[in-house]
């Protein structure tokens, strides 16, 4: 894919994602959300939240070691970017995580330099993964 073309896929993914949130925002009922939020006691909340961050982390740390094992130059703290933006994607669609693999690939291929073949590589593996934990 060249240049060019994956700016524009990334353009319209990133117009995409906007409308997307908006949509939700104002389809929202926020007072609802956080009456339950304020509804978990703090302790609980503090260790989910410390959870959630655990599991970001660690899922990052499997990205850095396929990443060095296949021999793909990366940092860790770029691919938290990386991984960021896909989270968002897969957070911002309704029902199914749609997009996220996508966004990962083409970030990996601005931000990192990868090329097609390195990113789709790395995300399927790392998919596998996932499923495999299953």
């Amino acid at each position: 894919m060249s240049g060019r073309l994956t700016k524009k896929l990334m353009n319209v993914l990133a117009v995409a994602a906007i409308l997307v949130l908006v949509y939700i925002a104002f389809n929202t009922d926020f007072s609802q959300i956080w009456g339950h939020v304020e509804q978990l006691p703090w302790g609980l909340l503090v260790t989910l939240i410390l959870l959630q961050l655990v599991t970001q982390f660690s899922l990052n740390y499997q990205w850095f070691r396929l990443c060095h094992t296949l021999g793909f130059k990366a940092t860790f703290g770029k691919l938290l970017l990386v991984n960021a933006y896909g989270v968002v994607v897969d957070a911002s669609n309704p029902g199914e995580k749609v997009g996220g693999e996508i966004v990962r690939v083409l970030q990996l291929k601005n931000l990192l330099g990868f090329d097609t073949a390195q990113a789709t590589s790395l995300v399927t593996i790392q998919k596998l993964l996932s499923l495999a934990s299953l």
